[in-house]
């Protein structure tokens, strides 16, 4: 079982609405940790799977990209990678990205 430390911080923003704005960090091991990430992503030609495989090689901290066993997966493997940045970007060019799974790799 794996211990974390989670610092909340509250910040105050001046506007209409003076609501507080909660962030939470994992602390710096969270970010370092190994991840595997599948995506679904509707490819329909050999064209569009490669297009998928360079937009997702180049976020931040990604070690390997391929594809998965099924034609619509992409399987991303890094240090650090960000489901959610991955899934946006992917989302620019084929309307649809969904995280299937986020999983820690050892």
């Amino acid at each position: 079982m794996h211990v974390r430390n989670i610092s909340i911080s509250g910040k105050f923003f001046l506007g209409s609405c003076r609501s507080p704005t909660i962030g939470i960090s994992l602390g710096k091991d969270s970010k370092k940790m190994k991840r595997k990430i599948v995506m679904k992503v509707p490819m329909n030609c050999r064209k569009c799977q490669t297009k998928a495989l360079k937009i997702a090689t180049t976020v931040d901290g990604v070690n390997s990209v391929a594809l998965g066993e099924e034609k619509d997966r992409v399987v991303v493997i890094g240090e650090g990678v960000d489901a959610f940045k991955l899934a946006k970007s992917l989302r620019k060019k084929f309307k649809a990205a969904d995280i299937i799974t986020v999983a820690e790799v050892k």
